[in-house]
């Protein structure tokens, strides 16, 4: 396989992927032929349930038309009861709809019925459900008028009853109403008609607005019970409303309906009927279920056989491209002496050979760049012993300035305030002596004591600044409870320190107490120029390695950002290079309103 050439391997390989969506697209195809004869039988439907609809229409027109022509017979006029029941009789006989005639006077008895069954003397509304509200219209009403009920379901079945008026040929008023009894037999073969037309399954429902059906070709479903489905499809009752949807009905099976509205009838508009036809949906997508099914089977093998075909050929064209990538990632370590294989044949094969060849310039060009590496590498060592001695240097220097701080102390402490106690002590003998005699220089003499006293004090602070003994004769945590007692006195500030056990003799080096004890110097001075604190805590532990102050205020705190651009940043940059000079570790932290929290830590031993 590694013969053959590139361009044929990448066209098999799209040949072979094609297969896939070529197999989904036949399966979407199918599934697009269901979708459309779906919509031809809600279409079929609909049209049914609308040619249903115009029927019973046409019947019920019918019938209403008898009503009328019934009403203005002239036997009604000469008012003969029998010749009257006689005609009553024959024309319920002759029309098969009529299923029985009454007329009824104006309070609703019944005078004469085309029925043997007795009913002449009865009040209409007792012998038929619904009669009286469409009879009592029927009284007020003109000749022609004709009312309609609901359909009840009387002793032979669902039934109509149409109420007319009729008049007096005399006196030319209303003198009863002419009740006709219809069957619903007529509906019920119309809808059968059709329905021996359709597909197995497929039933008609003749539903009032009640939701009530009263006509149905389906012989499991009892007349006058409520259709199941209404609640699911309310757009069934809807007014004038036609069309088809697809829905799963109360037996969680999936149907398709068609729905047609039929026009209301009467003078009181009192019948509005819904012809509804349901079919269910596997019995027309069931072949094509099964053929997608097929589809899918034989798609999923294909499918199968191409990717596995597929990968084969992919693995034969990314296997030396993965062997290149690994090339790539050698030399990229450093490992110059991988090399391809050049017997691959095809453009994967010059490939190879240009890869090679490339492998063979940087392995060249790398060792000229390691030469001059090596140079560069030893010109930084050389730069690094100079910024370390720098650094040694720097750490020097301060350690200079220290010994000449101390050294001035010493001086202004043995030297200038000796001096300046024994003028003190000459002039107080000098003021003993000449007291009687000299009154005024008396007072002079005194005031040059009080500034003395000044002077000497002046100095000793200035001395303890520059700095102090007994960091020098005790260590740093003396030093530090001195420096934190003067403090307080000085500021009435509250200052509590810690971890000074006083237990363990060993002196830290001296450069280490110096710069621990000026950072804590520092700080102080801060905390009374700018923290407004009423407590401040200093805790100094120390072991073995190292030794680490905390000191936290309770004041203001400050922006440390915003403190970098102020005086602020002096000392801060000061207390952090001092520490830094010691390889120690410097950290600040401060909210406004929150106070400040300062902790230094420095080793015993210096590299």
């Amino acid at each position: 396989m590694h013969s053959l050439s590139l361009k044929f391997r990448i066209t098999a390989l799209a040949l072979l992927v094609a297969v896939v969506p070529f197999a989904l697209f036949q399966i979407i195809t199918v599934k697009r032929s269901s979708v459309t004869l779906l919509n031809f039988l809600g279409n079929d439907l609909e049209e049914q349930s609308l040619i249903i609809a115009r029927e019973i229409n046409r019947f019920l027109s019918q019938r209403l038309t008898d009503a009328r022509l019934i009403a203005k017979a002239n036997v009604f006029k000469q008012m003969d009861a029998d010749v009257a029941r006689e005609y009553l009789r024959s024309v319920a006989q002759e029309s098969e709809p009529l299923y029985a005639i009454d007329l009824a006077n104006t309070k609703g008895i019944i005078l004469i019925s085309s029925s043997n069954e007795g009913e002449e003397g009865y009040i209409a509304w007792d012998l038929h459900l619904g009669v009286k509200n469409i009879f009592q219209q029927a009284v007020k009403a003109r000749e022609g008028d004709v009312f309609i009920s609901e359909a009840y379901l009387l002793g032979t079945g669902p039934e109509l009853i149409l109420a007319t008026p009729f008049t007096d040929a005399g006196r030319k008023k209303v003198a009863g109403v002419l009740l006709v009894e219809i069957s619903l037999q007529g509906v019920q073969e119309i809808i059968n008609d059709f329905s021996e037309r359709n597909i197995t399954d497929t039933h008609t429902y003749i539903v009032d607005k009640f939701g009530n059906v009263i006509v149905t070709t389906n012989n499991s479903m009892p007349v006058f019970e409520r259709f199941p489905d209404l609640r699911i499809q309310p757009a069934m009752l809807s007014d004038t409303a036609v069309g088809s949807v697809g829905y799963v009905n109360s037996e969680s099976k999936e149907v398709m309906a068609g729905f047609a509205d039929m026009r209301e009838f009467g003078v009181n508009r009192g019948l509005d009927w819904n012809v509804i036809t349901v079919t269910p949906k596997h019995q027309v997508t069931q072949p094509i279920d099964e053929t997608r099914n097929v589809l899918t089977a034989v798609g999923i093998i294909f499918s199968t056989i191409a990717v596995l075909v597929a990968y084969l050929l992919a693995r034969s064209i990314t296997l030396p491209l993965q062997r290149t990538v690994n090339l790539a990632e050698e030399i990229r370590k450093g490992n110059y002496s991988h090399r391809l294989e050049e017997n691959i044949g095809g453009e994967i094969g010059s490939l190879a050979t240009a890869i090679n060849e490339m492998a063979d310039r940087i392995e060249e060009r790398t060792a000229e760049i390691v030469t001059r590496n090596e140079k560069l590498t030893s010109e930084i060592v050389e730069r690094k012993i100079a910024q370390d001695r720098l650094k040694k240097l720097s750490h020097k220097i301060v350690r200079l300035q220290e010994e000449e701080r101390r050294r001035v102390s010493r001086e202004l402490h043995d030297g200038i305030n000796q001096l300046l106690v024994s003028v003190k002590y000459k002039i107080e003998n000098f003021d003993e002596k000449f007291a009687y005699s000299q009154e005024e220089a008396s007072k002079d003499i005194n005031k040059a004591v009080i500034f003395l006293d000044e002077a000497i004090s002046e100095v000793r602070r200035v001395s303890h600044a520059l700095r102090p003994s007994v960091l020098d004769d005790l260590g740093l945590a003396p030093a530090i409870t001195n420096l934190s007692r003067q403090f307080s006195e000085r500021n009435q500030i509250d200052v509590q320190v810690g971890g000074v056990d006083g237990e363990n003799p060993k002196r830290m080096p001296m450069d280490v107490e110096t710069a621990m004890y000026r950072i804590v110097q520092e700080a102080l001075t801060n905390i009374e120029k700018h923290a407004n604190a009423s407590t401040v805590v200093i805790n100094v532990t120390h072991n073995d390695t190292n030794v680490t102050i905390r000191l936290e205020d309770d004041g203001q705190g400050f922006d440390l950002q915003k403190a970098t651009r102020t005086s602020q940043s002096m000392g801060l940059r000061n207390m952090r290079e001092r520490i830094e000079l010691l390889q120690g570790s410097f950290f600040i932290h401060s909210d406004v309103g929150k106070g400040t929290f300062l902790e230094v830590k420095a080793p015993l031993s210096l590299d």
